[in-house]
C-alpha cells in the first residue's frame, strides 16, 4: 500500500495501479479503494476509476472523510467521458471495443469510453 501511495504521489500512476492492485488483493479496504481509484483516473482509465471509487463509496463508513470528495470526482469522471456511436450494418459475429465485446449482428449503441492519451486509443475491430 504504502509504495502505491509513494508512486502516486509520484505522477507514476500505471505503476501505482499495479500496486495498489497487489494491496487490494491482500485487504479490500477504503484506503487502497481511494488510492487506487485516484491511479486509474491519473492513467485516463476513467471507467475504471469511477468503479473503485464507486466500491470505495460501498466499503467506506458513512463518517468516512474522503466521501464527498469521491463522489465529486466520480461526478466530474462522469462528464470527461467520451461517448462513441457504433453502427455496424450486415452481420458480424462479433463487436468489440477494445477488450470488451459490444455486441453481434446489426448493431447501433452509444458507448461511454475513456479519454485516454494516444497510446491507449480505443480499437473497434
Amino acid at each position: 500500500f504504502q509504495e502505491g501511495v509513494r508512486l502516486l504521489e509520484d505522477a507514476r500512476y500505471a505503476e501505482a495501479v499495479a500496486a495498489l492492485e497487489r494491496s487490494r488483493t491482500l485487504r479490500e479496504v477504503a484506503p487502497v479503494l481511494y488510492n487506487l481509484a485516484l491511479a486509474y483516473r491519473g492513467t485516463g482509465a476513467y471507467l475504471q476509476a469511477i468503479s473503485t471509487f464507486e466500491r470505495f463509496l460501498a466499503v467506506a463508513t458513512p463518517r468516512e472523510p474522503l466521501r464527498n470528495d469521491a463522489s465529486a470526482i466520480i461526478a466530474a469522471l462522469r462528464a470527461a467521458l467520451a461517448r462513441v456511436q457504433v453502427r455496424v450494418v450486415g452481420e458480424a459475429s462479433e463487436v468489440r471495443l477494445d477488450d470488451r465485446v459490444i455486441g453481434q449482428g446489426n448493431l447501433e449503441r452509444t458507448l461511454q469510453v475513456d479519454p485516454r492519451s494516444e497510446e491507449h486509443t480505443s480499437e473497434l475491430q
